[in-house]
């Protein structure tokens, strides 16, 4: 997002959150739209190191796209491609506590 990358990227989560809570309350809580907020806060949360807030809003995202389009349709895949991201980075986040453990 343009806030996101201006260094902005509370006000860039501030601001997708609202979208989200104003698009389940208009459209609903399973509309293509929200998905797209959902997708994109989810993308946000991935880029500043917070995958255990990111994958919620992505399965959101993906669960949401899945009842409505095909498995290989392009907004699917890249729901599925940043979930599998994140699950990735907290796997190896994971891995790396369990070599150094906090003091």
């Amino acid at each position: 997002t343009c806030l996101a990358s201006q260094g902005r990227s509370a006000a860039a989560e501030e601001r997708f959150r609202e979208a989200i809570t104003i698009k389940s309350i208009v459209y609903g809580d399973g509309h293509v739209s929200l998905a797209i907020s959902l997708h994109r806060l989810a993308e946000l949360l991935y880029d500043t190191g917070r995958h255990d807030l990111a994958e919620a809003p992505c399965r959101q995202a993906l669960a949401i796209r899945q009842r409505a389009y095909s498995d290989d349709n392009s907004e699917v895949v890249a729901s599925r491609t940043l979930l599998d991201r994140i699950q990735a980075a907290q796997l190896e986040l994971r891995a790396d506590r369990e070599v150094t453990p906090d003091p």
